[in-house]
This record gives C-alpha cells, structure tokens and sequence, in this order.
C-alpha cells in the first residue's frame, strides 16, 4: 500500500518543509493551520498529539503527529509529521501500524519527499492494537454516532487517546473517518471550515476556557470512573457487534458509511440480534424518506440476508413470522435478480432443514396476501418440495386454495383426498395441471400414477378434461390399469376416454387379452362406429375382435354386433360372411325382443331404409330390406 507523508515546521513561518506528493491549494491551507501549534501553554505529556482531517480537494485522510521542537530558537515552533491515507472507498486501512509510521525530523528533512510503500500486515486490528485502545476506541466510536454535537473531553497526557483515534480510524475505516477531524492535544478550540473538529482532547487545565469557546459542545468525562469503559457496556459495542454492523451497513451502500447513518444500521442490527420475529415493514418506516427507493431495496435485502445468515431468531415461529413479513412486501421493496435468487433459494433451503413444518404451515397464509417477487419464489419452492401427506392436510384445511399447487408440483396430484372432493374442484384440478405444463406428451411415473388415482376415485364425467391434459397417454393408461382385472363398473364409467381417440381405443383392444371381455364390452359400446377414424381402419382388425372376443361372452358378442353392424352399412370396408351375418342375426334378434341400446339404434336407424309409415315400427322389416340392397345374404334366425 502507498502512503504519500510531508513534513511541516519552521522556516520563516510555519511552512511545508517536504513531501512525497503535490498537494491542492486548499488542502495545503487546511493543513498550514492544523499542522502548527494548537496553542500556547503546552504541558509535556501533550508532546506528539495527533491531527486528523479529511482533504476532499485530494481525496486523502491527512493523519498528523505534532512534536514541540524546543530546539528552535523560535518558541512555539514544532515539527509534523503528515501521512496521507488513501480514503476512497476501495482503500484498506485494516493492516496499517500507523503510529510505526511516524518519524520525528532529525537533521535531514529530504527523506520525507520518498513515499513509504507499506506491506499489509498480516496482523488484524484487534491483534495489532491493545485491548484498552480497542475499547476506547469503541467507547469513542459509540457516542459519535450518538450524538451530532463536536465532543471536548479532557485528559492528563496523549499516549492513550492517540492510541484510542489510531485504532478508531483503522476499525472505522477510508468511508466513515471523512466523517471525523480530530486533536488529541488541543491547547486552544481549533475549527475546520469554521467549525469546531469532532473530537478534541484537552489538557485538564485548559478545559474550562477552551469549553467557553466551543459553546454547543459535548463534555466527555473520560478519566473519572472510566467513563469511556461504562459507555461501551451500556451501548453494547463490542467488537463483534461493530463487524456485524459494519458488514450489514457497507452490503447496502458505503454511502451510508458515516455518522448519520449509523444510528440506523445499528437500530437494525439490535433488532436483528433479540432473536424474535423483524418488521420489515417496521424497518420501512425507520428509513422513511432517508434513501433513495433503488436504496430502500438495497437495504431490506441485506436486512433480509443478515436475518437469516446470521441465524440469530432463535425459535422456528420467529424465523417463519419474519419471511412472512419479507415475502408480502410491497412489490416496490423488492427486486430478484440473478444473484439474490440464488441467495434465497439458498436461504429457503435452510429454513426448510430446520423448520419445515412451519414453512408448510406458512403456504396457506402467503396464498391469500399479494406476494411480490420473492414471495412467489418461496411458494413455489416450498410447494414443489412438499410430500404428499402434507398437501393432504393443506387439502383438509382450505380445497379450493390448494388447487393452484397442481401447476408447481404436479406429483401433489397423486393424492388420493385430491380425487374424491367434489366434481367442479376435480375439474379445477385438471386445469391446473394443463397450466402448468400443457398436454402430456411423454407420460412419466408420476402421470401414470396421477390417472390411477383418477381412474379409482375421479368423477368419470371428466373424462374430456382428462383427456386435454394427458392426452392419448391418459387411453394407454386406462386400458393398462383395467386390463388388469380392476373394477370393472369404474372401467365402464371412464370408458367415454376412449370415444377421444377411437384409432388409438381400437389398436388397444386388439392388444387387449381375451380374458378382459367386460373391459371389451366397456369400450366397444361407447365407440362410434361411423366416424372417420374407424372407418378407416382395415377389416381384418374387424375379424380378429369378433374372433377374440365374441365367441365366449354373449355380452360382448351383443355389444360389438350392435358396433360394427352400423360400420358395414356404412362402408365399403371388406368382412367375412360369417361376420356378416353374426352382426345381422343378432342385431335383428334384439330388434324383435326391442333389447337394442337406443343410442345403438338411432346410429342405426339412420342408415336403413325407410318402410311404409304404417310399417315403421317393424325395425326387422327395415334392417332385412338394408341387407337385401346391400346384396348381403343372411340365414336370419
């Protein structure tokens, strides 16, 4: 690191005797005056008091050890010594031995024109300064950012309060020491900018004229009682307590790196660290107008992350009460990038570990307030990770607001409860999960278990909206699941799937074994028999059913006569005669016994020919003149 130094003292005047670098014209005015005597009347235990000041002309913090030099003929002269610490807020001050840097002029005033290049320290500031000058310089700390007022205090010599405002400065830092000016051996008020330093440490014999011309003041009663040491313990600045802060406040902005601010950093850390549940929209209120809104964002994330990053609320309610409040935010507060999404996925992960009942129990209350952004990041991260039981209960508390967890966690769709809620709440379910990935185009195990539960407990009246969701996959399932000898009336009901793709319905029967002929029958009747699609499907398929199927059960024989009889009227498509007059013989057999499906028989009846009205209720007569045009010759029974 590199630290730029000058030296000041007497040659015609207190002057600028050297130095390693060019200073502006108003940093060398401010310095002129700081850097020479404070005062007259200058006990010895004051020799080599500090001065510190910022220089925005230049952008260095101008740290000064003065000496007396009674070895001028001059009185009152004395030797400076400057160091310029770099103080934009990139610099690093925390490794700096400042007092080591010092050097009192011996007879060569030139060395001062080299800058010191520093290697960092491996030591850390609490290492590298004595417990009693990190207390002070806490204590120090505390009330300058209690209070706006300039401090006078006294003291009996210097050693100490130059030891307390070095190690002020390096635990502070670049950022918040533009804040402060100080002197730890003021003989007379000294100002900046026609105001009084910040700090200013005064020889007990000089404190009460010095008092009378710095009216507004504040008194530090340092020696007596150990004041410094009672403001620390009331205050509660350790040193721990002033990283935390610092980390919290400089992951905002180092703007707010100052006195102002601080107080506000400081009231939220104390929230923080009391272990019970932090108002966001509380903290909302404590900044008011103070930053800008980009700021305010800012703030309530590094709020939010040192909540939960620091796993200071000690009960699982608090932590739940506190994301709670974060996650119904008004939009405005929060903002989700790339990064803060990573960030509270992994925040949510750890909630989740250690509190995940609470985190379920919390799914209800978010889905009726408005969620910005983060909000609905944690819904669907605690919804896409929740079993089957516990939607189960969140089914049992409130149905209708469970639904809407179909399109995060289609899984969740597997539960039983789901399936035997009312129809309009099954019907709600199913569009669900068409919004939340469309149609099923490859059917995966949570699907085919999803239309199990369908198929055991749904409404069949569904059956349409079952298929908009899964698709052809929803037949595959349903000749899958009943072809292996499951209820045979649920089977019936949920039939109506297959008029949604006869091709696909028919290609499956033929797969289907011989010893499933209630299923065949199931499927046969709902069929229809003039659309294209079966038309369209080859004769031989015809055989091989009538083969299967008809020869053993007289249902499913009565079933698929009253099918294909209405196929062959109506087509060109090639069957065997035996098939023929099978589909005949039986169908004109109910027809006398007027057995036929009605449903069957208006299909039917719209490809006969018409009769003599006054012989229209033979519906024999007229399927027999059909055959007879068709030129199909029948052995009617």
């Amino acid at each position: 690191m590199t630290v730029h130094q000058a030296l000041w003292g007497y040659s015609n005047g207190h002057h600028l005797l050297s130095a390693s670098v060019a200073l502006s014209t108003p940093s060398r005015k401010i310095l002129e005056t700081l850097t020479d005597l404070s005062g007259s009347d200058a006990p010895n235990t004051f020799d080599g008091y500090l001065t510190g000041c910022f220089l925005p002309a230049d952008g260095y913090y101008a740290l000064s050890k003065t000496w007396f030099a009674p070895e001028m003929e001059r009185p009152g002269c004395v030797w400076t010594h400057t160091l310029f610490l770099e103080a934009d807020s990139t610099a690093h001050w925390d490794d700096l031995d400042l007092d080591s840097l010092f050097r009192r002029p011996q007879q060569d005033k030139t060395n001062y024109q080299e800058c010191y290049s520093v290697p960092l320290s491996s030591n850390t500031v609490s290492s590298s300064t004595s417990s009693q000058a990190e207390t002070d310089a806490l204590a120090l700390f505390s009330n300058l950012i209690r209070y706006p007022e300039p401090f006078l205090m006294y003291a009996s010599g210097v050693k100490r309060w130059n030891a307390a405002l070095e190690a002020l400065l390096i635990l502070t830092g670049p950022r918040f020491s533009q804040d402060i000016s100080f002197c730890t051996g003021s003989l007379s008020n000294r100002k900046l900018g026609g105001q009084p330093l910040t700090l200013q440490v005064v020889p007990e014999r000089l404190f009460k004229v010095l008092l009378r011309t710095a009216p507004g003041s504040r008194i530090l009663s340092i020696e007596e009682k150990n004041a410094l040491q009672d403001t620390v313990e009331e205050s509660f600045m350790t040193l721990q307590t002033f990283q935390q802060t610092k980390n919290l406040l400089l992951s905002c902005n180092t703007e707010y790196d100052n006195r102002h601010s601080w107080p506000l950093f400081k009231e939220f850390y104390t929230e923080i660290s009391n272990g019970v549940a932090f108002s966001f929209q509380q903290a909302i209120e404590t900044l008011g107008n103070q930053p800008d809104a980009y700021d305010t964002v800012k703030i309530l994330w590094a709020l939010f992350c040192a909540v939960f990053s620091q796993n200071r609320q000690k009960t699982h309610d608090a932590q739940a009460e506190t994301l709670f409040n974060f996650l119904t935010l008004d939009e405005q507060y929060v903002s989700i990038d790339t990064t803060r999404s990573q960030t509270l996925e992994s925040i949510l992960t750890r909630l989740w570990t250690h509190c995940r009942q609470k985190m379920v129990d919390l799914v209800p209350k978010l889905l009726t307030c408005a969620l910005n952004t983060a909000g609905e990041v944690a819904v669907t991260f605690i919804v896409s990770r929740l079993f089957i039981g516990e939607y189960t209960e969140l089914l049992r508390q409130n149905a209708a607001m469970c639904l809407p967890m179909l399109r995060l966690n289609r899984e969740l769709a597997r539960c039983e409860t789901l399936w035997q809620l009312p129809k309009d709440f099954q019907a709600e379910a199913l569009r669900e999960l068409w919004c939340g990935d469309g149609r099923i185009v490859t059917i995966q195990a949570e699907d085919v278990a999803i239309l199990h539960s369908i198929f055991r407990y749904g409404d069949s009246g569904l059956f349409r909206e079952v298929f908009k969701t899964f698709g052809s996959n929803a037949i595959e399932v349903y000749f899958s699941y009943f072809g292996n000898g499951n209820s045979t009336k649920r089977a019936a009901a949920w039939s109506g799937l297959c008029r949604e793709d006869p091709a696909l319905s028919v290609h499956a029967l033929c797969m289907l074994s011989s010893s499933a002929p209630a299923l065949f029958t199931a499927v046969i009747s709902v069929l229809d028999p003039c659309c294209d699609e079966v038309l369209s499907i080859s004769g031989d398929v015809w055989e091989q059913l009538y083969q299967r199927f008809c020869r053993n059960s007289n249902e499913a024989a009565t079933a698929y006569a009253q099918f294909v009889l209405p196929l062959i009227l109506c087509s060109n498509v090639a069957i065997s005669s035996e098939l023929l007059n099978f589909s005949f013989c039986t169908v004109h057999t109910l027809l006398a016994q007027n057995s036929m499906d009605y449903s069957r028989w208006e299909c039917l009846s719209s490809l006969l020919p018409e009769i003599p009205w006054y012989q229209s209720w033979d519906k024999c007569k007229r399927l027999r003149k059909a055959a007879k045009q068709k030129g199909i010759h029948v052995e009617w029974k």
